[in-house]
């Protein structure tokens, strides 16, 4: 009788593995489907197929990151918010789940909650162009403009060739009526792209707010040009 228990229990072992290991793969399994789904842009079926990864695995932590992904796709900041946060509670080490969350609190508005997030990704990766530039953009939007132009400057630092940084920068440093900087940051996104129509208008304004008011009006006519209406009405505002 003992020989028989054993027996019964070294199969019940074996039968508990295999199950366990199988709804592993099963949970693998579908977050590979979710996955071609989510390059197809297939984001709703993609969210079914990660959420069943989910249910199978419960810490799977990348079936989290890749449903918050997908709920980006669709809009669904919060549910986004919740799936990245769900990441980093399961893998702490996940730095991208922090960057994807900074993201979408920025769209719901959650700019302190959104600095945070930056902040965290910047203490692993500190030449993380993106991050600054995202924390930049954070600080801006609460007004604080200096802060804003120091997270520019050193995504800056780190990647000179994004157009981007210098747009921003520019328009911080106007907020604060450094006038004079932002009309290099965007002659350097003119120097990027010369058909910048909102570089050129930007520009326009810095220099008539600072005194160079036939400049200004040139740079206003030339966005004007390049397909900005709302540059003709700064005309008439300004320049006659």
């Amino acid at each position: 009788m003992k020989k028989i228990t054993v027996f019964i229990t070294f199969l019940l072992s074996g039968f508990i593995f295999m199950s366990v290991s199988s709804l592993g793969q099963s949970a693998k399994d579908f977050c590979k489907t979710g996955n071609d789904k989510y390059k197809k842009k297939e984001y709703a079926e993609a969210i079914n197929d990660f959420t069943k990864a989910i249910e199978i695995k419960p810490n799977y932590a990348r079936a989290y990151y890749f449903r918050g992904l997908a709920r980006d796709e669709l809009l669904d900041y919060m549910g986004s918010i919740a799936d990245y946060t769900q990441v980093i509670d399961k893998s702490p080490g996940f730095t991208n789940a922090y960057f994807k969350r900074g993201d979408a609190k920025i769209k719901t508005q959650d700019y302190i909650g959104a600095i945070a997030d930056f902040t965290e990704v910047i203490k692993v990766k500190n030449m993380y162009s993106e991050a600054y530039f995202r924390r930049g953009v954070a600080k801006d939007l609460l007004q604080d403009y200096h802060g804003a132009i120091a997270d520019f400057s050193e995504a800056i630092k780190n990647n000179p060739n994004n157009v981007d940084f210098y747009f921003y920068r520019g328009d911080s440093r106007s907020k604060i009526r450094d006038y004079t900087s932002a009309i290099e940051d965007y002659t350097m996104v003119l120097e990027f792209n010369k058909n910048s129509s909102k570089a050129y208008y930007s520009r326009g304004l810095a220099k008539i707010f600072s005194g160079q008011r036939a400049a200004g009006c040139l740079d206003l006519s030339k966005a004007g040009e390049l397909g900005m209406k709302e540059a003709y009405d700064t005309i008439k505002q300004f320049c006659y």
